[in-house]
């Protein structure tokens, strides 16, 4: 298996379209469009959710922070001008609702690492007010934690005039920047998802499940994945898969049928690790083979 050490701290700036979206009934129009409900949440909270095409497949991935009459979006940085077409889209005629691009106006930050709680000290932050899914302002910054099996990732948004003081932070804390191949060993080797893992996928095959709140009303993708689920047919499971060979995105062909498809890979040295999805049939097996006869070592995230 891949070494595999998890940082002190290490810190990148992500690349992240960012909307702002002002009105009295902003998250209730909001909560038309994607897969989770966020009409009746409390000030001051984060919400993870799906914007998905008809057909259930994921159109992006958004994160969205609670202002009340002011909602703060990031996504694919690519998806921006989409994202916002999208939830201009069927706001009413005599609602007074503001969509703003704030793609060069603020800077999205994420540090990683056991040093997490050392900076929040230095800012007089108490880590319980932004855990589970709650954020806090520290001046012109917003701050909020995202938490995994293994992992901890402070998320930092600053306007981007401003961004020079998160870095003195970073500095006086010798706190390094990674680049995105580095951030790649990190988020595969602890099975964090990025958007290109799941774009056009179906939520239950990318382990986004926890997104989909069927009872919540009607979103594009609602009725496929209503019936997905009520038909028990997820077939397919994002895994985590290590080889002795660098891989490409791509598909591979399964000596006992079916196909791995490669979202992304990290390469080193003789052990390379990929995210990936395997037809769930596979899912408790530790070894599968392909046709070429390259091994896979599977692991479930």
């Amino acid at each position: 298996m891949t070494s595999f050490s998890y940082p002190d701290g290490k810190y990148i700036l992500s690349e992240s379209s960012i909307t702002v979206l002002s009105g009295a009934n902003a998250l209730l129009h909001l909560q038309k469009l994607i897969t989770s409900k966020v009409e009746d949440s409390d000030l001051y909270r984060t919400h993870d959710s799906l914007f998905c095409h008809a057909n259930g497949r994921i159109i992006d991935y958004l994160k969205i922070y609670n202002f009340g009459e002011k909602i703060l979006i990031t996504n694919n940085n690519k998806n921006g001008n989409s994202i916002r077409k999208l939830i201009q889209t069927g706001i009413p005629w005599n609602e007074e609702m503001t969509i703003t691009n704030g793609d060069n106006g603020i800077c999205h930050y994420r540090l990683i690492g056991n040093i997490i709680d050392t900076i929040l000290k230095q800012c007089g932050i108490n880590k319980e007010s932004i855990v589970n899914n709650k954020f806090t302002e520290y001046g012109n910054m917003i701050l909020t934690i995202s938490s995994g099996k293994n992992y901890q990732i402070l998320d930092i948004l600053i306007p981007s005039d401003e961004e020079d003081k998160v870095l003195k932070i970073f500095k006086n804390n010798n706190i390094k920047n990674m680049e995105a191949s580095e951030w790649d060993k990190i988020r595969i080797n602890l099975g964090i998802v990025d958007y290109f893992d799941i774009e056009n996928s179906i939520p239950f095959e990318v382990n986004m499940e926890h997104l989909v709140k069927l009872d919540k009303g009607c979103y594009p993708g609602q009725e496929i994945h209503a019936r997905i689920e009520s038909r028990g047919k997820i077939n397919k499971k994002l895994v985590k898969i290590t080889t002795n060979l660098p891989l490409k995105k791509s598909k591979y062909s399964i000596l006992r049928g079916g196909k791995i498809v490669i979202k992304s890979s990290f390469e080193q040295n003789e052990n390379n690790v990929h995210l990936g999805v395997i037809p769930i049939k596979y899912i408790e097996d530790s070894i599968i083979i392909t046709k070429d006869d390259i091994k896979f070592e599977i692991q479930q995230i």
